[in-house]
């Protein structure tokens, strides 16, 4: 008997691409001025748009770990969470992430997050998109290291 195939609806959120730590909220533009390319950085816009319409929403990170890692993010405003309330929930988690990695003592990190952890650090970081499932009330982050992005490997920007 052939199972029904199951749809879950989700939507790609309207967040650029930006560096994980940051304080600032811009997002590389390439130009390209007779042949020559060059990359700038501009302002984020509509960083107080709602684009969920809820007080709090899970958010589910995996990249660079092994296991996934889970938090909740709230909004500031009253009729929502915004642009600006994801990204800082995506960066203060992956902060989180990393410090609670670093004070584990060795035995208990696997040689594939230490690896990872030295390959990918947080510097390095980029939010490349957000995806939002609203049937489970969570957002995904898709993230990667600037080594893979500048290789020319999902070049965002």
């Amino acid at each position: 008997m052939n199972q029904p195939d199951t749809f879950v609806e989700f939507k790609l959120l309207d967040i650029p691409p930006t560096k994980v730590r940051s304080s600032k909220y811009e997002t590389p533009i390439l130009t390209l001025t007779k042949g020559v390319a060059a990359i700038d950085l501009f302002p984020i816009q509509k960083l107080n748009e709602i684009l969920i319409p809820k007080s709090g929403i899970m958010l589910s990170l995996r990249f660079p770990f092994e296991q996934p890692f889970g938090c909740v993010i709230h909004g500031d405003d009253i009729n929502g969470i915004t642009k600006k309330n994801i990204i800082d929930g995506i960066r203060k988690a992956y902060r989180q992430m990393y410090r609670h990695s670093r004070d584990l003592p060795s035995k208990q990190i696997s040689n594939n997050t230490s690896i990872e952890l030295i390959a990918y650090p947080l510097k390095n970081l980029i939010i490349e998109s957000v995806i939002y499932y609203p049937e489970k009330d969570t957002i995904k982050a898709r993230i990667e290291g600037l080594e893979k992005v500048i290789t020319g490997q999902n070049f965002p920007f």
